[in-house]
């Protein structure tokens, strides 16, 4: 997709620029760009310079936030134990985050850095959510677009969780009704799978856990994920459009998975072995078919 702002840089017509989004994605050195607009740091309608004005303000906030920990005492932390548990689960999860790309692949990398700067931050700017394992998932795609640049990757990922932060309650409410809708969406669009899965006690439908938790991020590589999250923030069709991308996943596997008579371990094997072998235009073209069909029994 292209710009499509004005001479000023305000977005006229912004559900064109949501379809074009979802049907051709978004250029790579355009996503800096837009992906600010998708995720509500930025306004359609905001000029060039009121945007400029709006990343300072939000420079400036993230700086006030990060220094709430940044400054805090060794001897401080010493008897805040909350702080060092979440602290440390943040350490343990950043290096391993997406070090097979080049971004992250140094062990000094100050991208690293970065990512953790920004976890630790998010953590006091919502500490009754705070950090939970799969969020430094969501965050390094993010990361990557805005070239390393702390601040203006937080508020980013503060408004992609705005979208998620049920995934990750601790109730698991917000996972559960998701799972709860694929499964009804499953028996809808193929019964025999859904029977299947009846038979096996898969009807929890924890197997696609992690799909819908980090929005199939681990399931395809990076540039694809990335191709993949244009479609999500377009919001061009549908809330539920990361369900359907799950049930074109499935629908594209039944043969298999029936086939085979996959229990519940078995089953999720294999949708973890699924990890970087799909095709995401074929995934994307069946979702849409999907949507299509369903969008009236399934609104969002």
């Amino acid at each position: 997709a292209e710009y499509m702002g004005d001479a000023e840089g305000r977005v006229r017509e912004p559900a064109q620029l949501r379809e074009r989004v979802f049907r051709g994605g978004i250029e790579p050195s355009l996503r800096r760009r837009l992906w600010p607009l998708l995720l509500g740091v930025h306004g359609f309608e905001q000029s060039d310079s009121e945007r400029a004005q709006t990343d300072s303000h939000n420079r400036a906030a993230y700086e006030v936030i990060k220094l709430q920990w940044s400054s805090i005492s060794a001897d401080q932390e010493s008897r805040w134990a909350k702080l060092r548990e979440r602290k440390h689960r943040i350490e343990k999860d950043v290096v391993r985050t997406d070090r097979g790309e080049p971004f992250f692949a140094d062990e000094r990398s100050p991208h690293l850095v970065a990512l953790f700067n920004v976890l630790m931050t998010f953590v006091f700017y919502n500490y009754d959510l705070s950090y939970v394992q799969g969020q430094s998932d969501l965050l390094a795609p993010i990361l990557f677009v805005m070239d390393g640049d702390e601040a203006a990757a937080f508020w980013l990922f503060v408004g992609l969780m705005r979208r998620v932060d049920a995934n990750f309650a601790k109730n698991q409410v917000g996972m559960h009704t998701q799972l709860k809708t694929l499964a009804a969406m499953t028996r809808l669009a193929d019964p025999a799978l859904w029977l299947h899965l009846a038979d096996h006690e898969c009807l929890e439908f924890f197997f696609a856990y992690r799909w819908v938790l980090i929005l199939m991020k681990r399931e395809f590589g990076f540039a694809d994920c990335m191709r993949l999250w244009d479609s999500l923030w377009s919001d061009w069709t549908t809330d539920r459009w990361h369900l359907f991308v799950c049930l074109a996943v499935l629908r594209q596997n039944r043969d298999e998975i029936v086939g085979r008579r996959m229990d519940f371990d078995a089953l999720l094997k294999f949708c973890n072995e699924l990890s970087l072998r799909l095709d995401l235009d074929a995934v994307l073209r069946d979702a849409e078919l999907l949507a299509h069909r369903f969008a009236r029994t399934f609104p969002g």
